[in-house]
């Protein structure tokens, strides 16, 4: 196991960008997924800051731009807007890109 690493694969600490959420997503609905917190270009599951990932769900975007330690800040202004879990928002049938765009910018994250 590297420094910094949790045995769960997760980096704490780790902030693998200088962006937000809306400028990770880009207004391309591409870059979104459901149920996981990230895929690859093939669909398949990685880790939020795998290089080789390409789409984000909201928890995984909010983890890849804010890093773990700030992510759970990120986590609870995102769960006090829409009073439930974040993946449960997120991947609750019929949620719409635009949808999550309209949140991420409305929340300015």
């Amino acid at each position: 196991m590297l420094a910094g690493e949790s045995g769960s694969g997760i980096i704490y600490g780790h902030k693998n960008t200088q962006m937000k959420i809306q400028e990770l997503f880009s207004n391309d609905r591409s870059r979104w997924t459901k149920e996981v917190c990230a895929r690859d270009i093939n669909g398949a599951e990685v880790n939020f800051y795998d290089d080789s990932a390409v789409c984000w769900c909201l928890l995984g975007a909010s983890a890849k731009c804010y890093g773990i330690d700030f992510e759970y800040d990120i986590y609870n202004k995102i769960t006090a807007k829409v009073g439930c879990d974040v993946s449960d928002w997120n991947d609750a049938p019929g949620r719409t890109f635009e949808e999550v765009k309209d949140l991420v910018e409305e929340l300015d994250i």
